[in-house]
């Protein structure tokens, strides 16, 4: 189920900084049409890439943050054996 929500989290913000994708294919189309640098093209790229992975990484450290009380669950399985009867202690 982590895998799941991490696989979530990183498609939201993907799909969420798709704004900061058009300029960085804007500036590749003029760097083909009017011959500006290239570098402008890879220096949003790279910002985009970052921020991507910056809010992935919020995203994942906020889930691990939960409030959720881990609650200990009784083993109902009435043909599981007990641990003490699997290992019993030595004395």
């Amino acid at each position: 189920m982590k895998r799941i929500g991490r696989l979530f989290s990183v498609l939201f913000i993907v799909f969420d900084c798709i704004g900061m994708l058009i300029p960085a294919v804007l500036l590749l189309v003029l760097h083909f049409t009017l011959g500006i640098s290239i570098w402008w093209f890879v220096g949003l790229m790279i910002l985009w890439i970052a921020t991507v992975i910056l809010g992935s990484l919020i995203l994942n450290w906020a889930s691990i943050c939960s409030n959720e009380q881990k609650t200990h669950r009784d083993n109902k399985n009435r043909y599981s054996k007990k641990n003490s009867e699997m290992f019993p202690k030595a004395d």
